[in-house]
């Protein structure tokens, strides 16, 4: 069955909800990115996006989701149908599950910057600005 959220998400219900899915579909006329992308994927949760902004650069159609044709209900309706196949569905969510290992967390990018920043000498610790 589907079920239809029409809501204000809070934040951490997010997670919750994308885990239970079957896809994540993003229906955007406008967009420049979307960062549940790269949750729904390190879930292993395909998504149906609409091909629009970064949300082409972020789904690979036929990787690790499905971008609609257009930006336009009978578009977006296609793509979803795609998923109904259980055997493209699994193997969408494997590749979202892929892409979402290769995805460095936002934890590991932070202490990446800090030591590139450390090894030039900046923010050294003690360092003042003045």
């Amino acid at each position: 069955g589907v079920r239809v959220e029409s809501r204000w998400v809070a934040e951490a219900e997010i997670p919750a909800l994308i885990a239970a899915a079957d896809a994540l579909v993003l229906p955007y006329r406008e967009a420049s990115q979307s960062g549940v992308v790269s949750l729904a994927h390190a879930m292993g949760v395909p998504v149906v996006a609409t091909p629009v902004g970064g949300l082409r650069e972020q789904v690979a159609d036929g990787v690790n989701g499905v971008l609609a044709a257009a930006p336009e209900p009978e578009a977006l309706a296609a793509a979803m149908a795609r998923l109904c196949d259980p055997t493209v569905r699994a193997r969408l969510a494997a590749g979202a599950q892929e892409t979402g290992r290769g995805l460095a967390d936002w934890n590991s990018q932070a202490e990446a910057l800090l030591e590139a920043l450390r090894v030039g000498g900046i923010g050294a610790a003690g360092a003042g600005r003045g």
